[in-house]
C-alpha cells in the first residue's frame, strides 16, 4: 500500500511539473522497479562479447520503455539516455516508438520528401499474446546496439489493424541525396545490420517467442524478421504516389538494397553463424562502392 501510495504521489509531481520529468525517473527508478516485479526472463545481465544466450529485456525494465509501462503511462514516457544516445519514447497513432532525435530528423526529412527517398525497415513478426515480451527484448536489444535509427511496436489499445507480420518495425537508414543533414557516412555497415538481425533471431527463439507469419509483400530473410522498403510509387489509376501495394513485392521503388541479400541467405543455411564479436562499425564496401558512384557521376554531370 505504501509503495502505491508513493508511486502516485510521483505521478502527481510528473503531472505538475513535466521539466522534472528525468530527475524524478532517475531517482526513484531504482525504488520502483525492483526485481520482484520483473519477468523472469529478465533477471540476467548483458555479456560485451555478444554472447546472447544469456539475453535479457533488463534495459526496457531499467530505463521504462517496456510494454507494461507503456499500458499504465500512456503520456508520461521518460527520457533516456543509453550508450550516449537519448531515447525518447512517444505512443502516437496507434504505435509506441522508441525515437531518438537523428531518428526522428531522418523521419521528418522523409516525410519533406513525400515519402519518395529510400524507406527501409525490418518487420519483426510475433503473434500478439508474445508481443510485450518481444517488444521487450528487441527493444532492448535495439538500444543494447546504440540504434539511433529506432524502433516501434504496434499499440494494442489503440490499434489492431496493424498488418500480420508487421507487429515491430526497425528502422534502416539509406542515404539519398535529399538528405543535405546526412552522409553516406550514417550508413550502417553490412555487418552490422547481419548481426542485429542474427541476434534478434536468436533471443525470440531462445525466449520461445511465437512468429506470426510473413507479412504480404514483405521478403522473407529469417524466421521473424523480414525485409521491405515502403517508399511510395506512382500509382497510375490514382495518378499519384501512394505508399505501395503488398502486391508491388518488398522494393516496390527499386531503390538500391541496404545489403547483399546473400548474407542471410548464409545465416539461414549455417545458423551457427550468427554473432560477430567485433562488429565493424563504419559503412560497407557496398556501401563504399555507392558513394564511388554517386560521386563519379556528380564529376560527370559537372564536367
Amino acid at each position: 500500500m505504501k509503495s502505491e501510495i508513493e508511486s502516485n504521489d510521483i505521478k502527481n509531481q510528473i503531472i505538475e511539473n513535466t521539466t522534472k520529468l528525468n530527475q524524478i525517473n532517475e531517482k526513484n527508478t531504482n525504488d520502483e522497479i525492483t526485481n520482484s516485479k520483473l519477468p523472469d526472463y529478465c533477471f540476467t545481465e548483458y555479456n560485451k562479447n555478444y554472447n546472447l544466450d544469456k539475453y535479457s529485456a533488463k534495459i526496457a525494465f531499467d530505463n521504462q520503455f517496456n510494454y507494461e509501462y507503456f499500458e499504465e503511462n500512456r503520456y508520461l514516457l521518460p527520457i533516456s539516455t543509453i550508450n550516449g544516445i537519448e531515447y525518447n519514447p512517444i505512443c502516437t497513432n496507434g504505435y509506441t516508438r522508441l525515437r531518438t532525435v537523428k531518428g526522428n530528423d531522418y523521419f521528418l526529412t522523409q516525410n519533406e520528401h513525400s515519402h519518395l527517398t529510400p524507406d527501409w525497415k525490418f518487420h519483426v513478426s510475433v503473434c500478439w499474446e508474445d508481443l510485450k515480451k518481444c517488444w521487450n527484448l528487441v527493444s532492448s536489444l535495439c538500444a543494447y546496439k546504440s540504434c539511433w535509427e529506432g524502433c516501434k511496436v504496434m499499440y494494442l489499445k489503440e490499434n489492431e489493424l496493424t498488418e500480420r507480420g508487421r507487429e515491430i518495425t526497425i528502422y534502416i537508414y539509406q542515404h539519398d541525396h535529399k538528405f543535405k543533414e546526412y552522409s553516406y557516412l550514417d550508413e550502417r555497415s553490412e555487418g552490422f545490420w547481419l548481426d542485429l538481425f542474427a541476434s534478434i533471431e536468436h533471443v525470440l527463439e531462445e525466449n520461445n517467442i511465437k512468429s506470426n507469419g510473413l507479412a504480404n509483400g514483405d521478403l522473407s530473410i529469417g524466421r521473424y524478421v523480414s525485409l521491405r522498403n515502403e517508399s511510395f510509387v506512382w500509382n497510375k489509376s490514382k495518378n499519384e504516389y501512394i505508399y505501395p501495394l503488398n502486391s508491388d513485392g518488398f522494393n516496390a521503388a527499386k531503390h538500391r538494397l541496404p545489403f547483399r541479400l546473400d548474407m542471410f541467405k548464409k545465416y539461414r543455411k549455417e545458423k551457427e553463424m550468427i554473432f560477430f564479436s567485433n562488429v565493424d562499425e563504419t559503412p560497407s564496401s557496398y556501401s563504399y562502392f555507392s558513394l564511388l558512384f554517386f560521386i563519379s557521376l556528380k564529376i560527370l554531370i559537372l564536367a
